[in-house]
């Protein structure tokens, strides 16, 4: 993940320091950072319980200057389990016409659904509602708090110290 961020990044690469680590042991991945502009976060905090996610924010919040923002790309879930079932009949459909047989793990709807089943249950996935989510972000400390993306169960929200 590293080597295609550092690829993407291009040029940009050398002004960015990557560390690997769990995010809940935040303060020991960066002793000594003293405070950041901004903290991002993508695809990686559904994984947690919602006590464990507010507390890895309140020690992000920590480490933003005033003013800093944190960002986090993440999946939620819908309201309501008709929603959530209509949406994720989307989600399937648009892997699956995305895929177009190239990938036998999407060949169809039913191979799509046992596989991205299976991945939820393994990685433990813990995503929640959205107005949770944005409360989550709020009890952290942070303001200014808004989703700035949602395409169905996926979020771009972000949050100012």
């Amino acid at each position: 993940m590293i080597e295609l961020a550092k690829a993407r990044l291009t040029s940009l690469a050398s002004r960015v320091q990557f560390v690997i680590g769990d995010f809940r042991q935040l303060q020991e991945l960066a002793p000594g950072a003293g405070t950041v502009d901004i903290v991002f976060s993508a695809y990686a905090l559904h994984h947690l319980s919602r006590p464990d996610k507010e507390a890895v924010l309140r020690h992000v919040v920590e480490l933003l200057v005033p003013g800093g923002w944190f960002v986090n790309a993440d999946l939620i879930v819908a309201d309501s389990p008709e929603l959530e079932s209509r949406l994720q009949e989307i989600r399937v459909s648009g892997i699956v016409e995305r895929a177009r047989g190239s990938d036998t793990r999407f060949v169809d709807s039913a191979s799509t659904r046992r596989f991205l089943a299976d991945l939820e249950k393994n990685e433990r996935d813990q995503p929640l509602i959205l107005a949770a989510d944005l409360e989550v972000l709020r009890s952290s400390g942070l303001k200014n708090v808004s989703a700035f993306w949602l395409e169905y169960c996926e979020l771009v929200s972000a949050g100012q110290k």
